[in-house]
């Protein structure tokens, strides 16, 4: 099966996953889920992200 990253699926992560922005009692209740489960993951996406618009031919 061929893997590729997909920008698409880091924006809605980010949409649905990430700790409320405004609302600070629902903020509350997700940062620590999205700290520790997440926010490693959204890392890892944007530095692929920065790789592939840097140096294309790595992913060639």
């Amino acid at each position: 099966m061929a893997r590729h990253y997909n920008p698409v699926f880091v924006r809605r992560l980010i949409e649905r996953a990430a700790p409320a922005g405004r609302d600070t009692a629902v903020r509350r209740v997700t940062q620590a889920a999205y700290e520790a489960n997440l926010q490693p993951l959204a890392e890892v996406f944007w530095q692929v992200h920065e790789k592939a618009i840097s140096d294309p031919q790595c992913f060639e």
